[in-house]
């Protein structure tokens, strides 16, 4: 396979700095590039940072695009705090179908982050939780996370979601779920089958309670 071949098959990511300043031209992107690479690191295909004011109208007009446009990971950079212009949560969330509370909390925990850290409203979850609906719009779900607009809190964002990402599409695409109850077949096989010596129960004997509790096995409450 060549290079260009690799990078056709890449999923695609979308990253969004929002940012007043940034959109203007009042001072350089920190942050949106950094996230860019790290996602080209990890295989995906990025184009450089979509840089959008701060505000939840522009936010969430950036986000709905990357989605419509294929994006299968959205992460966005800056407005994530309590200033009176940091909307990023308000343009993001009421766009999500699924949300992921588990993974926000996670980089707010990451390396013992600062107390500042206490000051951020970040929210992550999943456009087009629906997938089969979403697929006949040939539209396939995104992941979305919003990351705070500090170097710091992007590195610690960064960290926690690239050791998951590409398993979190995966699942979204039904990854493991194609058969369900197929995946350790062994293991339902010898929870359900009687032992190979073991005599039929007589006609009209019903099953004997499992030692874990009630008759299906499952445990009493």
């Amino acid at each position: 396979m060549t290079a260009a071949d690799a990078q056709a098959d890449a999923p695609r990511a979308t990253v969004i700095t929002v940012s007043d300043r940034a959109s203007m031209g009042l001072r350089d992107d920190e942050t949106g590039p950094v996230i860019v690479e790290a996602l080209r690191e990890a295989g995906f295909d990025v184009a450089e940072p979509v840089v959008v004011p701060d505000g939840t109208l522009p936010v969430r007009d950036a986000v709905r695009a990357a989605h419509e446009a294929g994006s299968r990971v959205i992460i966005t950079t800056g407005g994530t705090g309590i200033g009176p212009r940091d909307r990023t949560p308000e343009g993001v969330e009421p766009l999500l179908d699924l949300k992921l509370p588990r993974i926000i909390d996670a980089i707010a925990g990451h390396g013992g982050a600062p107390a500042t850290a206490l000051l951020t409203r970040g929210v992550a979850g999943v456009i087009g939780g629906d997938s089969a609906a979403y697929r006949t719009m040939m539209r396939p779900p995104s992941l979305v996370v919003t990351l705070p607009g500090s170097p710091g809190g992007v590195r610690d964002g960064l960290a926690v979601l690239l050791p998951i990402v590409h398993h979190a599409i995966g699942q979204l695409d039904g990854a493991g779920h194609a058969s369900h109850g197929t995946e350790h077949p062994e293991d339902h096989a010898g929870h359900h089958a009687a032992p190979a010596n073991a005599a039929p129960a007589p006609s009209g004997t019903a099953p004997a309670s499992s030692a874990h509790g009630g008759p299906d096995g499952e445990p009493r409450a």
